[in-house]
């Protein structure tokens, strides 16, 4: 009865933990406190070299701004793939968009981050049985973790305004990482005043 109350409690805690936590955090954020401009216009760059996470990430964050009352371009409907190294043609399309911001998000590094559940080895012989049967044994939450760079950039002086580092975990669909770490991003740059508040 005991162990059936213990492996109660340990699957209430797993799931506690893992419901309970964000998806996207956001380690660092870095502003430029001379900026006093606004985003008015916004081209968005999604820098990956997969073109459907690009469309998903670059149209879900322009329907998240627009709602906001926040006009936004996504840049894979003006770029091709091919062309996303090509300067001249991006500096090109911004001016003829006229946009006043330029968003960039790219990828950092992607690692798995093992969080050990407190209480489950009652003996040390079962832990150190267990070290060598997984890269993520019993006992252990495994979390996927992408760390993001985004920054915006000023079109006019060509300058970084805003910068972020998040840590997202990915665990999850596609579509629903992005939108929750799209979301992320908005409120740090509410809360910054680079977007007005809706």
């Amino acid at each position: 009865m005991v162990r059936v109350v213990r492996h109660i409690i340990l699957i209430t805690f797993i799931i506690i933990t893992i419901t309970s936590c964000a998806t996207t955090n956001l380690t660092s954020v870095w502003k430029d406190d001379s900026f006093t401009g606004k985003a008015d216009k916004i081209f968005i760059i999604g820098a990956s070299q997969k073109p459907g996470v690009r469309r998903i990430f670059e149209r879900e964050f322009v329907n998240q701004l627009k709602s906001r009352g926040i006009n936004a371009v996504a840049s894979d409907k003006y770029i091709p793939g091919d062309k996303m190294l090509d300067k001249d043609v991006i500096v090109s399309k911004i001016r003829e968009l006229d946009v006043n911001i330029v968003l960039v998000t790219r990828l950092l590094e992607k690692k798995n981050i093992a969080r050990q559940i407190p209480g489950y080895y009652s003996t040390w012989d079962r832990y150190y049985q267990e070290s060598f049967t997984s890269s993520c044994p019993r006992g252990f939450h495994c979390e996927d973790i992408a760390a993001l760079e985004t920054n915006l950039y000023d079109v006019k002086s060509e300058k970084l305004i805003w910068s972020a580092i998040t840590e997202t975990n990915v665990e999850s669909g596609t579509y629903d990482v992005i939108k929750d770490f799209i979301e992320s991003i908005i409120k740090g740059l509410t809360k910054d005043n680079i977007l007005h508040k809706s």
